[in-house]
């Protein structure tokens, strides 16, 4: 018996017959010796068992055999200072690496500019908007008009980067981009000249909505009876002069409207700066 081409266990003697031996088995089986082996290039023969010759002639089965051929009964018991070894190598390959990037709060609906980082090719999906390149980590991402006023999650995917066959899948990273309404500040008054003890002015919107009225003093003043939740002026608590009114709302801008409190109304819009 050869082991990476060297002898480690030997048979009877290469160099005899055989017949006639004590391993003489013609027409039977040998059998290693429980516990023994191998020999290395020594024939050690009380480590065998013989059925002798002839001893299966006529038979039919192993069942039924007088001698039957002791199939699976060897049984080896390790000494305490034998030991196996076996080698394997493993790789354990470096996970992808992703980051999407920062959470933003944009006003409107964009577009928003995109910068994920990853060692590896990736793609953006998420969101009912579009982007400039879903391809590309760096991009673009502008929403959709029923987004305005939500949080959309935008997702970066690696590719597979060991494979299909690798033990690696794909890294996954998320971005919050949150649309605030563009505020709409707009409004404006009845005229742009009013007389002290005329009719206060009217206020309206367009398009736009109250949010906190302030005024600035441009000549004149220095007060201007303005209600800072409505935008309301009352002429016969105000100096006269010429001022600027804001209407800031909580968003993206303001509007501010001048207006002159000096003498009769004239008629006309205010004007916007």
């Amino acid at each position: 018996l050869f082991c990476n081409g060297q002898v480690i266990d030997v048979f009877g003697d290469i160099n005899v017959d055989g017949t006639g031996e004590p391993w003489d088995h013609l027409d039977g089986w040998a059998y290693r010796v429980s516990n023994t082996g191998p020999d290395g290039t020594t024939f050690v023969l009380g480590n065998w068992t013989f059925s002798g010759t002839n001893a299966l002639d006529n038979e039919t089965t192993n069942a039924t055999a007088a001698i039957p051929f002791p199939i699976g009964t060897f049984s080896f018991a390790c000494p305490g200072d034998m030991s196996f070894v076996c080698i394997q190598t493993i790789v354990i390959n470096a996970p992808p690496f992703v980051d999407a990037g920062g959470d933003q709060i944009v006003c409107g609906g964009g577009p928003v500019n995109l910068a994920a980082v990853s060692d590896v090719d990736g793609s953006w999906s998420g969101g009912l908007g579009t982007f400039g390149d879903a391809n590309s980590a760096s991009t673009t991402y502008t929403a959709d008009p029923s987004e305005i006023g939500t949080t959309v999650v935008l997702t970066y995917t690696t590719i597979d980067p060991d494979g299909v066959d690798g033990p690696c899948s794909g890294a996954v990273g998320t971005v919050q981009i949150t649309f605030v309404p563009e505020a709409d500040a707009e409004f404006s008054y009845d005229a742009d000249e009013y007389c002290p003890n005329g009719v206060d002015p009217v206020l309206s919107h367009t398009s736009g909505s109250d949010g906190i009225y302030t005024y600035a003093v441009v000549s004149g003043g220095p007060t201007l009876a303005l209600d800072p939740e409505t935008g309301a002026i009352d002429l016969s608590g105000s100096d006269q002069g010429t001022y600027d009114v804001t209407n800031t709302v909580s968003g993206c801008g303001n509007l501010v409207i001048s207006g002159v409190i000096d003498g009769p109304v004239t008629g006309g819009l205010p004007k916007a700066v």
